[in-house]
């Protein structure tokens, strides 16, 4: 998806309230302090800006505009990657992100899975969250068993929690953290 300035402003607008510490605190229980971490989709930046502080994190972000709004405020390195191709050179003991992946379809997320699984080292983890539900109502949800059978071919399940993040969405939970190793 391709974001001007206008919905990156609205969007960081929405989300200076958000409070993500509930996944925040789930990573950092599971995933051992100080690990390499590839950060899909950093957005606004501030689960990166809390994640640094335990873990040798990489931001990154399709959007070239997200990256020039962090950029006014910080000097970090981030950067500009395809959630899809994951075109870099370093591997990684971890790959996070956070309802960035459901803004793929079915053959996109298979496919950001199998390159996943390349760019990580041995025994390393996937941690993601996503907006879970019917996808017949809804085109940006995702269920349980496209979940499984996208995974099951190269990861161990670690985790599947589900969990209500929206107010608005009447379903008793509208969210999935997936944790999977290599």
């Amino acid at each position: 998806m391709n974001y001007d300035k206008e919905m990156v402003a609205n969007y960081c607008k929405m989300m200076e309230d958000y409070n993500n510490d509930y996944i925040l605190d789930i990573f950092c229980e599971k995933i051992p302090k100080e690990a390499s971490v590839l950060e899909l989709g950093f957005g606004t930046g501030k689960d990166y800006l809390h994640l640094k502080d335990f873990y040798n994190i990489t931001a990154s972000d399709y959007s070239q505009e997200f990256i020039n709004v962090f950029n006014q405020n910080y000097n970090d390195k981030v950067l500009t990657i395809d959630a899809i191709t994951i075109e870099v050179e370093d591997k990684f003991d971890c790959i996070y992100s956070s309802k960035v992946l459901n803004s793929l379809n079915e053959d996109q997320i298979i496919e950001s899975f199998k390159r996943q699984y390349q760019v990580l080292n041995k025994g390393g983890y996937i941690f993601h969250t996503l907006w879970y539900g019917d996808k017949e109502e809804d085109d940006s949800f995702i269920d349980k068993q496209t979940l499984i059978k996208i995974l099951e071919l190269d990861y161990e399940f670690v985790e599947f929690n589900y969990y209500k993040e929206a107010d608005f969405i009447e379903s008793e939970y509208d969210s999935v953290i997936i944790i999977g190793r290599k």
